[in-house]
């Protein structure tokens, strides 16, 4: 459960109950309620969600995006239009709100690539306040390989 409260301008707030979870949305964007803290919590929810409902492998590889929920990245998966106050006055209308913002995480699994390196490798790309770099993981990329073993996250 999550409480909004909304207000223009510094003084927003948002008050979240209960436990993370992982919504479909469109385009294989994905919108995350309440991320757990942490690289390697996000690799096990994602991980977790994609073992209770795996994506077609029939592909070379797949990608999605993560989002945390927010006002603009709800749980229906339809990104707002944006309003009159979003556009620019020289510049091309937009048509949709940029949600970039909102990512956490990119992931790529690549299964039935020819690609030395990289066949079976599951990689996550972190963004946003999940991109953290340490002395053991200094790009903030993470693949976890077919026999498991995973690179460090920085948590």
């Amino acid at each position: 459960m999550t409480v909004w409260i909304n207000y223009i301008g510094d003084i927003s707030a948002k008050f979240t109950f209960g436990a993370a979870a992982i919504y479909p949305s469109q385009d294989e964007r994905f919108v995350v309620v309440n991320p757990p803290q942490g690289q390697q919590a996000l690799i096990d929810l994602i991980m977790k969600y994609f073992e209770q409902h795996p994506f077609d492998k029939k592909e070379d590889r797949y990608y999605a995006s993560f989002y945390r929920r927010s006002v603009d990245t709800p749980i229906s998966g339809e990104i707002p239009l944006t309003h009159w106050w979003d556009q620019s006055p020289t510049g091309p209308d937009e048509h949709y709100l940029d949600i970039t913002d909102y990512r956490i995480s990119s992931f790529a699994s690549f299964h039935n690539v020819n690609i030395k390196g990289l066949r079976g490798i599951m990689r996550f790309w972190f963004s946003n306040s999940y991109n953290l770099t340490c002395e053991k993981n200094q790009n903030s990329i993470v693949d976890i390989t077919p026999n498991g073993t995973q690179d460090p996250t920085c948590d």
